[in-house]
Formats: C-alpha cells, structure tokens, sequence
C-alpha cells in the first residue's frame, strides 16, 4: 500500500476501480492515524488528496448500473436517464448537514421544475418509514419536492463502493457520465444561499451545452 494520495489513480478504468483504490486508501490512512503512526491532522491532510484524486478519477467515467426504485413509483435506470443532467444526492436521516439541507435541494427541484433535462435524485441510505419520522424532529423541513429513492444502502455500498460520508452529491452528464462530486451540506442556514448559488453553478455549466 501506498499513502501517497492516490497517484497510482491513472490506473483504474472504471468508477469502480477508482472506488475501491480510494476505500484502500482511506481505510489505510485510518489505520495508521488509529496506531499513531499518523498525527490526525496528517491524516486528514491526506484524506483530502485523496478525495481530490478521486474526483479526478472518476470524472468521465459511468457509475455503476442502478435500477432506483422512486417513491413516486417511477423507475430511474443509466440508460433512461441518458440525455439528462442527474444531481445524484447521497445522503441519511441521521446526517445533521444533509437534513440542513433540504430547503436547498428544494429550491433547486422548484427552479427547474418543468425542465426536461434536469433530474434531481435524493439517493437515500434508510426506509421509507424512516425519513417520515425526520419531519417529527424537524417540523420546519416538512416537504421534500423531489423525488427520493429510499433504502439504497446495498446499491451504495456494494455497487457504488460509497464511503459513509454524508451528504455527497454526484452530477451525471447527458451521456451519463461523472462530471462533478460536491461533499458537504448545511450547518447554519446562513450558508443555504451560498450552496443553491454552487449546485446550480455546476448544473448550468453542463445543462447549457
């Protein structure tokens, strides 16, 4: 193994290979920060590589085949999303940032509303009946306008080889490929403006053209 930031990244083919380079990783980094062969902040000065040249990696490049089951009852496969911007966005009922963020994604979803070529998908780890019960603790965040894909955790984990970092949005060009990957939500409602301006900036620079 080597903690270099992921140079050895021009190797991989495919998302997949790019995923599980970058899983060895990580989970080598932990490792050496948890035996204190590493200081933590070298760590994550490390992570940080690494999450930049898996960026790097997997940008270009198809994700994974997935067949995700909306609530809405529709069906959202690779192929019937050819021709679309996707704003795949990860994320769980138990993730603070990704609940913070749902008045944003609900601007996004109403901005392009209408908009053909525009696909937002709330990519959801737990149940149905779990994120019901987020509306109990969050009476301010009741609605959610865009279509979630609920109990998603197998896809993520073993087909997309996701790390359990949340909430994490990938945007999927017309041609179905990895163009952008944004990690990050809201903590303070302040800074909800300021992620609508970033998402919708990576969305136009595909949805333009």
């Amino acid at each position: 193994m080597v903690i270099t930031g992921f140079h050895i990244s021009c190797l991989a083919q495919s998302y997949v290979e790019c995923a599980q380079i970058y899983k060895e990783e990580y989970k080598e980094v932990q490792f050496r920060v948890f035996e204190k062969k590493l200081s933590k902040t070298a760590g994550d000065s490390l992570l940080r590589v690494a999450s930049g040249a898996f960026d790097s990696c997997i940008n270009g490049k198809f994700p994974p085949e997935f067949v995700f089951a909306g609530k809405s009852g529709k069906v959202y496969t690779n192929q019937n999303l050819t021709g679309k911007i996707v704003m795949l966005n990860i994320w769980s009922v138990r993730c603070g940032p990704c609940i913070g963020e749902i008045p944003v994604l609900n601007k996004i979803a109403r901005h392009y509303r209408g908009n053909d070529k525009f696909v937002l998908l709330s990519v959801l780890v737990e149940t149905e009946e779990q994120l019901s019960h987020i509306f109990d603790k969050f009476p301010t965040k009741r609605t959610i306008d865009y279509e979630v894909i609920p109990t998603a955790k197998y896809i993520l984990k073993n087909d997309f080889q996701f790390l359990e970092t949340y909430p994490t949005t990938l945007f999927l060009d017309q041609e179905g490929k990895v163009y952008a990957r944004y990690i990050g939500g809201i903590v303070d409602p302040k800074y909800e403006e300021w992620l609508e301006t970033r998402y919708r900036a990576i969305i136009e620079s595909r949805l333009k053209n």
